[in-house]
């Protein structure tokens, strides 16, 4: 508990200016607000699947606090009950057994397809569960990847956009180590902070020419990072994009005519720069 005691303090602070007391039940750990309920907490030895009651003590459970679900490594799956309409983007922080979210039908804020977290109308991908192994095609209705959504996914062994991805959420990606290279395509205009950060295994990124920013440490300690390759001119960037790699090994490919590379903070990587003729 002491680990996220920060966390539990800070929602419960936040919720509508008041300050209420932690209760358990069971072994979840839940602060109450008028007649709802808010998952705050879980213990972290647990094992195997659970499932979030709809009512505690008589009142509607509507929400999963942040890290309410954190670290626990050994719960394979998750139910998550209609009544729950807000889930933090960080309540499953580093959840790193899961393998499959349940939701019922009649649930108005979120929907399950292959055991993965959605909204509603499944225009936004949530959650993936961070204990699935193997390769991820994004399906064609998905425009936007949540902040989170692959958190941790040490087994995500590759990923496929669809040209119906808009945008990529902060940490959506971070270490992710079994990705070894992406492509990001030109539907995608923006890439959100720490998007790809401690990607151990990323040795190349191909970046489509929609992409007009790329937030602060997008792929920081994406230490094999040699090849970043842009089909458009340089995106407004944050800082620390590419710390932790190797700046002599680390090559932009870049198209002729292409602008902003010679511009910060392009210019003290444009000068490993391999230009390739227009297209």
């Amino acid at each position: 508990m002491t680990r996220r005691w920060f966390y539990v303090v800070a929602l419960l602070a936040g919720w509508r200016g008041e300050v209420i007391a932690q209760q358990q039940f069971g072994d979840f750990t839940y602060g109450v607000n008028g007649d709802t309920v808010a998952i705050l907490d879980y213990p972290e030895p647990a094992k195997g699947n659970i499932v979030i009651l709809a009512t505690i003590d008589g009142k509607l459970v509507t929400s999963i606090g942040n890290n309410a679900f954190a670290y626990c490594a050994l719960l394979t799956g998750i139910t998550i009950p209609d009544s729950v309409t807000k889930i933090s983007d960080n309540a499953f922080n580093q959840f790193t057994g899961l393998t499959t979210f349940t939701v019922g039908e009649g649930n108005p804020n979120y929907s399950v397809v292959d055991g993965i977290l959605f909204n509603k109308d499944q225009s936004k991908l949530l959650q993936y569960p961070a204990g699935k192994a193997g390769g991820y095609s994004i399906p064609s209705h998905v425009t936007g990847i949540g902040s989170n959504a692959f958190y941790f996914s040490a087994g995500l062994a590759s990923v496929t956009f669809s040209n119906s991805v808009t945008s990529i959420g902060p940490r959506a990606f971070a270490n992710c180590n079994g990705l070894t290279s992406v492509t990001i395509p030109n539907s995608v205009t923006n890439i959100g902070q720490s998007a790809f950060a401690n990607c151990a295994g990323l040795t190349s990124v191909k970046i489509g020419n929609g992409v007009n920013s790329i937030g602060n440490w997008a792929f920081i300690e994406c230490n094999k990072l040699t090849s970043v390759h842009f089909d458009g001119n340089a995106p407004k960037a944050g800082a620390g994009m590419f710390t932790g790699a190797d700046i002599k090994e680390l090559k932009l490919h870049i198209y002729e005519g292409s602008t902003g590379f010679e511009l910060p903070p392009w210019d003290v990587h444009a000068k490993n720069s391999i230009k390739h003729p227009a297209k």
